[in-house]
């Protein structure tokens, strides 16, 4: 499945918050493998970010806390905008959405995020 850094960056957060729903074994199991497969995209997605912020484009406080200053954060965004839309080919397995017979608590909007994931 192709996929966009930006759509693994949102499905790997949706999937590790519901991660923790009772839910039928063959659900789980798909879950719990994609969740494994984005997990190193999303950490070299993050790592480049934290990368950018120290090297290029954050400014370090007295703490050793680093932020983007205002003047820097259109350059900063342009950056993470192009870098979510690489696309990634990954193994991953979808769920019937007759399959999901059990109460997920999930959100319009951490479904929409996991719109791949899930098939009609």
């Amino acid at each position: 499945m192709l996929l966009k850094i930006s759509q693994i960056v949102e499905g790997y957060q949706v999937l590790s918050r519901i991660g923790n729903e009772k839910m039928p074994i063959k659900t789980a199991f798909t879950i719990q493998r994609n969740t494994r497969l984005l997990q190193p995209e999303y950490t070299q997605w993050d790592e480049k970010r934290v990368s950018l912020i120290k090297e290029r484009f954050g400014i370090e406080d007295d703490k050793g806390n680093f932020t983007v200053p205002m003047d820097k954060i259109s350059s900063f965004t342009e950056e993470m905008k192009a870098l979510g839309e690489v696309e990634v080919e990954l193994n991953l397995r979808v769920i019937p959405l007759h399959a999901v017979d059990f109460p997920l608590d999930i959100s319009p909007i951490d479904l929409m995020a996991l719109e791949w994931m899930f098939v009609d």
